[in-house]
């Protein structure tokens, strides 16, 4: 159906339109914002992801520095680093 319609409209010089479907009219008009979308979500993920390295970098520093005392009194004792850890 959709096929005879676009024919009679190619048909007639005094139209100048461009018969398409519905589907296709609404992809073409979100394209933009799609776009739009797609850049700030990446942008958000990559700020996201470099804040997280960040919170797990100071979780394992704290956890280490908790613990010097601890890792100092058994390097004392005579532990190796592998053994202390």
């Amino acid at each position: 159906m959709f096929d005879s319609f676009k024919a009679t409209i190619a048909g007639d010089p005094r139209l100048d339109l461009q018969p398409q479907r519905e589907l296709d009219y609404y992809a073409e008009q979100s394209r933009a914002l799609t776009t739009v979308i797609r850049v700030f979500g990446t942008f958000v993920t990559l700020i996201l992801s470099i804040g997280a390295v960040f919170g797990a970098m100071n979780t394992m520093y704290a956890a280490v520095a908790y613990r010097t005392r601890e890792i100092g009194t058994l390097r004392a004792l005579g532990f190796s680093r592998v053994q202390a850890s």
